[in-house]
């Protein structure tokens, strides 16, 4: 597999509340661009995307995983990442090595808590933002429902660049209001049609919204439009990318990901109009400098996200920022100032991994085996550039822990630390006063799977019990006045 070169690259993360649907999502379009030869499902407990037991068990993603694609000679990655509030730490990982984060909409429930907690993470990012309202063919789907909460919650520069052509179970296509084309999905093949006459007047509306709005992003054809100049849709095109890259527009796309109908479009629009990673806001060193995207600079990159593998070892999921990573070199992790050397360099679909000649700036990669590198570690050629850490949500929930058995103490600050090492929204501590080891998390869920993935994984059997408050100050004696 060749490397791809950076303008051929297209980063994006799928975020939104727990239930939406993303990695439905996800298994639908690796399925469409024949990635996948079978439709991963996450009810059926057969998802290529997550196939962490735990995942499988909940039947919602507890960790991010990678959807690589390549349609029409981009390569696309999509990183699938969780909705549940517990997880929240894994969402800001994997918004921090994208340039444009879709937030997947439930078309029932409209936008719900976590789509606003993770707009403000990808507003402070400074990524681009859009909506794909999802499941449009379930019982009492509203996409205009949906799109008048979007506009509650995100302000009026919403604006919808596909339509649905029916809803609920009449629900079979979109109309691609950028090309003013419908697209139908009948008997499982797309096909292009002309706009339906019922939908004329809608599509019309949501096409001179969305000129409206985009052309706010260049002066001088916005002054052509007020004039009354028609913009061409060449304008149109060039102004939509210009629009979404600076944050003037946030486009919304609707459909099915278990019909696919709307799904294929999507990817149209995101290889036409999404940033590239050289739009990408430079990257924030804690020098206080900033180091944009630059394919030809000195090579270095941001490790975002580890795991650990009891017998793989390290997997290090890395946001190449400058340079080329190649194979056989030798980088410096800046932190401990100790060389790292790259053995080989990988891609990973689900939890498939695949080797890959190399990873241009840009690019998402994997590197494994390596000695002392982790989250938030920068690796560069020359060990002068350290990129700042990742804004990870602090632990609000905290619990004492101990082992079952006499046999388990001696393995559990082993394990319990490579749990934590690993998930920085994680943290443990012996307290001293009250003798206990507390482990602090974002909530019960996450602790849970941290003390099943102990077992499992290092086979350390641990239980949670109350947690001790040492008081400083208390009623010694009775007295009456």
């Amino acid at each position: 597999m060749g490397t791809p070169t950076t303008d051929i690259i297209r980063n994006v993360a799928l975020v939104g509340h727990s239930g939406a649907g993303k990695t439905s999502l996800a298994e639908a379009v690796l399925f469409v661009t024949g990635e996948t030869s079978r439709l991963g499902s996450v009810d059926e407990e057969h998802s290529n995307l997550d196939y962490d037991e735990e995942e499988i068990k909940r039947r919602v993603s507890v960790g991010l995983s990678l959807a690589p694609v390549t349609h029409q000679g981009t390569q696309v990655t999509f990183v699938d990442t969780p909705g549940y509030a517990d997880f929240m730490g894994e969402a800001v990982a994997g918004l921090s090595a994208v340039e444009t984060a879709l937030f997947v909409i439930d078309a029932v429930a409209g936008p719900e808590v976590q789509t606003e907690r993770l707009w403000d993470v990808a507003a402070d990012m400074g990524i681009a933002r859009a909506f794909f309202v999802n499941r449009m063919d379930k019982e009492h789907a509203d996409f205009d429902a949906a799109m008048a909460g979007l506009e509650r919650a995100f302000g009026n520069r919403v604006g919808a660049v596909q339509i649905p052509i029916g809803a609920e179970h009449e629900f079979k296509g979109v109309v691609d209001v950028i090309r003013m084309q419908a697209y139908v999905r009948e008997d499982g093949k797309l096909e292009k049609t002309a706009i339906p006459d019922k939908l004329a007047s809608a599509a019309d509306d949501a096409r001179e919204k969305l000129v409206e709005l985009v052309a706010e992003a260049d002066d001088e054809l916005m002054e052509k439009y007020l004039e009354g100049e028609e913009l061409t849709q060449e304008d149109v095109e060039r102004l939509l990318e210009l629009a979404i890259e600076e944050g003037a527009f946030y486009p919304v796309f609707c459909g099915s990901a278990m019909t696919f109908a709307g799904v294929g479009d999507l990817l149209d629009e995101i290889v036409s109009f999404f940033p590239p990673p050289t739009e990408h806001p430079p990257f924030a060193t804690q020098d206080g400098g900033e180091q944009p995207v630059d394919p030809s600079g000195p090579t270095s990159l941001f490790v975002f996200k580890t795991m650990s593998d009891p017998y793989v070892g390290r997997i290090n999921f890395c946001k190449v920022v400058a340079g080329e990573l190649e194979p056989e070199r030798q980088l410096v992790n800046v932190r401990s100032g100790d060389k790292e050397r790259i053995a080989h360099v990988y891609g990973m679909r689900g939890k498939e991994t695949f080797e890959v000649s190399g990873a241009a700036a840009g690019s998402i990669a994997i590197l494994s085996k390596l000695a002392g590198t982790g989250t938030n570690d920068t690796l560069s050629a020359d060990g002068d550039v350290a990129f700042t850490d990742l804004p990870f949500p602090n632990p609000l929930y905290a619990v004492a822990i101990q082992a079952k058995t006499r046999t388990d103490e001696d393995k559990l600050g082993q394990g319990i630390n490579r749990i934590v090492e690993v998930e920085p929204t994680l943290h443990i501590r012996r307290d001293s006063e009250t003798h206990q080891t507390v482990l602090s998390g974002l909530g019960e869920v996450q602790i849970d799977v941290a003390l099943t993935r102990l077992k499992s994984k290092y086979n350390v059997d641990a239980e949670t019990i109350p947690l001790r408050i040492p008081y400083r100050e208390t009623i010694r004696s009775t007295s009456q006045a």
